[in-house]
């Protein structure tokens, strides 16, 4: 059924989804550079006053094998 009829994508990439059997695709967030943004963003508003600027930050998609490939 998956992946032929259905596919499956989480978020995160925590260690179950390689774990898995098919292996869960996945979005995998910069860890580091999202905590560290949060942290100014606190900062920056409890010392300056400032509200949070939006950030963009890079993204990976993990594609494994819940997803079909084309």
């Amino acid at each position: 059924m998956v992946p032929q009829q259905l596919a499956l994508l989480g978020f995160g990439d925590f260690a179950i989804s390689r774990q898995l059997s098919p292996g869960m695709s996945s979005v995998q967030l910069p860890r580091y550079a999202l905590g560290t943004e949060v942290a100014r963003s606190v900062v920056d508003a409890l010392r300056l006053g400032l509200p949070a600027e939006p950030a963009s930050l890079p993204w990976t998609l993990v594609v494994r094998g819940s997803t079909a490939s084309n």
